[in-house]
């Protein structure tokens, strides 16, 4: 059904579908059973694999709780091992039975995918939505023929599969569908999963049209293709923060050791240019708008750091001990910040305004982990990502400077986020943690292109070079920068431009 649904879709390629499931495994079972090596290690040429367990787990795995991630992990490691090119999807698993013990196998399921890196196809919303227009549309019936009325046993008959009667929909359920336990089973009949194929087959679509242009973008010329700036190694893999000064340079931290800022020509020459106050570890960093200074958001001691271009003086803009930490910055018109606050343990985050004088207000709270954020050219939008649950948002910014509601922009499957920027045109360029590229996201959240970036690992970038087209990525894999080449200019060096 999957194979159908796809092919319905022109513009995507012919799929094969391979169904591997088996009744009643657990990943423990197929694991030590020697299946994996005769079955799945063996699936050639897989682009997607999709893994969904935790019921059979949960009934039948010693130490379920302790057990299942572990297993999982191992599972994961082996796929990983032997289909390196596919992309590997964690599935939820459906309503089935005790709602909290549906609640724990799915709760164990987001921890193995954030953990592993891995894009989370979560079915359970859809299902249960479905469900709703009538509890057992989507389950067949199995019944034990010994609890079946005497006057009914001719009826079911062409049912009987074994000791049970075997049911596949509801055509029997006017006449047994008042004995106690008809109803038990909640096993997928046919409706059911053509629930999951119809929800697979739209989530695999979008998956592949991803791919589809992240392949068109890197063909491209000589646009949107990436080379080396620096060479390997020079920066530590705390590499984060790039920003560009009126001449051209770049800046970024953690420069041979952590705590530094590195100074980059145009040219691909690096040397450390200034070394922050002791215990201080820089992460994003923006420029004034006279491009005197630099501003450097402190994550280890809760500070904004401001760094005279000539002096190289290094002072306290802001301290706010009521961060987790603060992660990226983004500069207003007027010269204000907001800043992303992470708090990588606890998979949260928050958001903060500081003025130009120093004071931090909180605009945003109860968000996932906050990270990557800018402005937009009229100033009115506030764009945000959350790394761990790939989201970015878009906070309408009030004339006060505190945020409205935000809506959601874009949602990814899988991958993490880290810094972004916008173009002139007020398209959004991120960086895809893990997957190694950079998308850019139109400002009504349309991937318009995705870049590879030569390394698995991007934070960060910015805009620079002669005509602000040239996009300086740092990337914590091979702990250097790498460049492309761009269609519009950086909106953050459009407006330098401005001032110069």
């Amino acid at each position: 059904m999957i194979r159908i649904l796809l092919a319905a879709e022109k513009d995507l390629q012919p799929v094969n579908v391979i169904n591997l499931g088996l009744s009643g495994e657990y990943i423990q079972r197929l694991l030590d059973s020697g299946r994996y090596d005769k079955e799945v290690a063996r699936i050639p040429g897989a682009d997607y694999i999709f893994i969904r367990y935790g019921i059979n787990d949960q009934a039948r795995r010693q130490g379920f709780a302790e057990n299942f991630a572990k297993d999982y992990h191992e599972l994961i490691q082996r796929l990983k091992r032997d289909h390196p090119e596919a992309v590997i999807i964690v599935m939820t698993v459906i309503p089935y039975g005790e709602e909290g013990r549906v609640a724990q196998i799915n709760e164990l399921n987001k921890k193995v995918s954030e953990a592993e890196g891995l894009p989370l196809f979560d079915i359970y919303p859809r299902y249960a939505a479905e469900l709703k227009k009538g509890p057992n549309m989507l389950n067949y019936r199995r019944y034990p023929i010994e609890k079946v009325p005497e006057k009914f046993k001719e009826l079911v008959k062409p049912f009987i599969n074994g000791k049970s009667v075997v049911v596949m929909d509801n055509q029997l359920d006017a006449h047994l569908g008042d004995l106690p336990g008809w109803y038990g089973d909640r096993h997928p009949n046919q409706a059911g999963y053509q629930v999951i194929a119809d929800e697979t087959a739209k989530y695999l679509a979008k998956m592949m049209r991803e791919r589809k242009q992240t392949v068109a973008a890197t063909s491209t010329g000589g646009l949107f293709k990436a080379t080396p700036l620096t060479a390997p190694n020079g920066f530590t893999d705390g590499i984060e923060g790039p920003a560009c000064d009126h001449q051209g340079n770049l800046y970024a931290v953690n420069f041979q050791e952590q705590g530094s800022i590195g100074k980059v020509s145009p040219d691909g020459k690096a040397e450390i240019f200034v070394k922050l106050p002791e215990g201080s570890i820089g992460n994003g960093i923006r420029f004034s708008r006279d491009g005197k200074s630099f501003f450097v958001a402190d994550y280890t001691k809760h500070n904004v750091l401001k760094v005279d271009l000539t002096s190289k003086a290094v002072s306290v803009l802001a301290n706010e001990p009521g961060m987790n930490q603060p992660n990226d910055i983004a500069i207003t018109t007027e010269g204000d910040f907001y800043a992303s606050d992470p708090a990588w343990k606890d998979g949260t985050g928050q958001l903060w305004r500081i003025s130009r004088e120093g004071k931090a207000s909180k605009v945003a709270s109860n968000m996932g982990t906050t990270n990557g954020l800018d402005v937009s050219p009229d100033g009115r939008t506030l764009y945000v990502n959350e790394s761990v649950q790939r989201k970015v948002w878009a906070f309408p910014v009030q004339s006060d400077g505190t945020l409205g509601e935000k809506r959601l922009l874009k949602e990814f499957p899988d991958h993490g986020f880290d810094g972004m920027r916008c173009d002139v045109a007020g398209n959004l360029y991120i960086t895809r943690h893990g997957k190694g590229t950079v998308v850019k996201l139109s400002p009504q959240g349309e991937v318009l292109q995705e870049i590879d970036v030569l390394g698995k690992s991007p934070t960060n970038l910015c805009f620079g070079g002669p005509d602000g087209c040239t996009v300086y990525v740092t990337d914590a894999d091979q702990r250097r920068v790498v460049q492309f080449r761009v269609d519009q200019p950086g909106l953050e060096w459009a407006r330098a431009q401005r001032q110069d």
